[in-house]
């Protein structure tokens, strides 16, 4: 009597486990549904995720067990995508599985370092599954063994995926995801209120048709005649003005703090700069198409001359998904005229596709964070002048052809105003006119760079040899920051994408006034022209149809802005 007492017991509990650990799982389902923006997709995304949850459930008898797991997956994919979308403005990314991949293929582990604050509910989640997983996993085998009389019907396995597959389906191609699709995720941070499922279902179905559609747009161009062939080694020539060398210096995390209200009065980075260098110059504001991080994508608008984000979810991880199909960037372009092409970064090469990508842009030497004598891998501690002095080094070494050089920077990089850099940098700006941490230790670092680049300008523009710079910041850093009250107000771009370029040269007369402000991907033709160096052909058409739209997108008409899009193709 007492021993049926006790296996009716533990069979209660066993009983209450799995309704405990299917009310989970459809609570979460339902919290997953409220996100959605319309009826139709709450209803399509809870059918989904609840026949998703039915796929672990069936597949062993430890229907607690890997349905705890599978609680705690979704939990920290849900944490994952609100931290990003926080730092970045943009939701998880199914090629973000690169870069964690990368991360994990080489121990590094800065980037949970440097969100670990944010990330408290993931650490609790992955803690507590540590903890319960041994356990539920020995009363599990214990049931089973002893007092779980069921096990799933045959074939309920296969049914469960069948249906997954259908609901999900049904989601991919409803009206509600077709209409999702025609946003961006900034025009929705209104929304945002966690992960959202039809953004990540619509993002795997773009990524399948991306190959397709980008084929069809190049058969399009194609029939338009704007796929020109390169043109020969010998038709290329650099103009009046020889063929200087040219160095590119990505400034990670960079805008002039001319824009802060704490700073307005001070003449900001440029206005400084204008003091320091004799160099003949021409600067202005930039418009960038990332905040926060994504540098891969100011690089291929910087060294491609096309904005990435005309290609839709292909151009958030350009030199993965596009780096395949360029032919005409400006490496490549440059290597026609004689030109060594080389490339200093300050990660790995196999980071995110960078240095298979930068090959095929045309960089035949790209140096990684490995071959870079003194430079530490941990980014934190990677000022700039290690990777400045490596542009040094190439420029210093006896050569026939006129050098190519792109150096990436780090120095600037979130998070800011944790404590994590106490030395106080020389430089222009006075930090103790910071209103916050975060502004402060952004500014100090700030001043570390000017002062790297100030140098670099005097020291390249006296050496005796023709030579031409560009200097630009990829996007603004992560923190809040407050924006003077007088700046001027442009109703097709946020004050939080602007960032700075700065063209110098060692000959020629001086710049004329300053360029108004200019896209990022406006910057190879303009520096081009600045250089002397004559536009391809590509860059040339793609400058006159913006020529005829004011070189402002938005004033475009629809069909000139497809036209915008296929004249870019050019490139590919």
């Amino acid at each position: 009597m007492k021993s049926s007492v006790l296996r009716g017991l533990w069979l209660g509990i066993d009983i209450l486990a799995l309704a405990a650990t299917v009310s989970a799982l459809m609570y979460i389902a339902f919290t997953f549904a409220a996100r959605e923006l319309a009826l139709t997709g709450q209803v399509l995304v809870f059918l989904s995720i609840a026949m998703l949850s039915s796929v672990p459930l069936l597949m062993t008898r430890y229907h607690v067990l890997c349905g705890v797991i599978f609680i705690a997956l979704l939990v920290s994919i849900d944490q994952i995508d609100q931290v990003k979308f926080a730092a970045t403005l943009t939701r998880l990314h199914p090629s973000d599985w690169f870069v964690a991949t990368h991360f994990m293929r080489d121990f590094d582990y800065s980037i949970a370092v440097q969100y670990h604050r944010q990330l408290r509910v993931l650490h609790w989640a992955l803690g507590i599954l540590a903890v319960a997983a041994p356990i539920l996993w020995a009363c599990e085998r214990a049931a089973i063994r002893n007092i779980r009389p069921w096990r799933a019907p045959a074939g309920s396995f296969a049914a469960a995926i069948v249906a997954t597959f259908m609901c999900f389906t049904a989601l991919l191609h409803s009206q509600y995801l077709r209409a999702l699709a025609g946003f961006h995720d900034a025009d929705l941070q209104w929304a945002y209120n966690g992960l959202r499922i039809s953004s990540v279902v619509l993002q795997v179905g773009q990524l399948t048709r991306m190959d397709r559609e980008i084929k069809s747009l190049q058969a399009e161009a194609r029939d338009f005649g704007l796929l020109l062939a390169p043109a020969s080694a010998t038709a290329a020539t650099c103009g009046t003005a020889g063929c200087p060398d040219i160095v590119i210096v990505h400034l990670e995390s960079v805008f002039d703090p001319v824009l802060l209200a704490d700073y307005r009065a001070t003449g900001g980075y440029l206005g400084q700069m204008e003091k320091k260098s004799s160099a003949a110059s021409k600067s202005g504001l930039l418009r960038v198409h990332t905040w926060g991080g994504a540098s891969w994508i100011s690089e291929f608008a910087v060294l491609c001359g096309v904005d990435p984000t005309i290609f839709g979810l292909a151009g958030a991880q350009p030199h993965l998904n596009l780096s395949r199909y360029v032919k005409n960037c400006l490496p490549n372009y440059l290597k026609r005229l004689g030109y060594e092409t080389h490339a200093v970064y300050t990660s790995y090469w196999n980071f995110v596709g960078v240095g298979a990508g930068f090959e095929r842009y045309g960089i035949d030497d790209f140096i990684d964070i490995r071959r870079i004598k003194g430079a530490p891998t941990d980014w934190r501690l990677q000022r700039d002048k290690f990777f400045i002095d490596e542009a040094r080094r190439i420029l210093a070494q006896p050569s026939r052809q006129p050098r190519f050089i792109f150096v990436s920077t780090n120095w600037n990089h979130s998070p800011h105003g944790q404590g994590s850099h106490l030395e106080t940098y020389p430089g222009p700006f006075d930090i103790g006119k910071a209103s916050d941490g975060s502004t402060r230790d952004y500014v100090n670092r700030l001043n570390d760079t000017f002062t790297e680049m100030a140098k670099l300008e005097r020291d390249l523009t006296a050496r005796g040899k023709p030579i031409v710079m560009l200097f630009y910041g990829d996007h603004h850093p992560a923190f809040v920051k407050k924006y003077a009250p007088d700046l001027p107000a442009d109703p097709y771009v946020r004050t939080d994408v602007l960032t700075f370029y700065r063209f110098a040269r060692s000959y020629g007369p001086a710049g004329a006034s300053p360029h108004a402000t200019l896209w990022i991907e406006e910057l190879p033709t303009r520096f081009l022209e600045f250089a002397g160096i004559p536009l391809p052909p590509a860059m040339a058409t793609i400058r006159a149809l913006r020529e005829k739209c004011n070189n402002t997108d938005a004033r475009c008409p629809r069909s000139e802005e497809h036209t915008s899009e296929l004249q870019s193709l050019a490139y590919l």
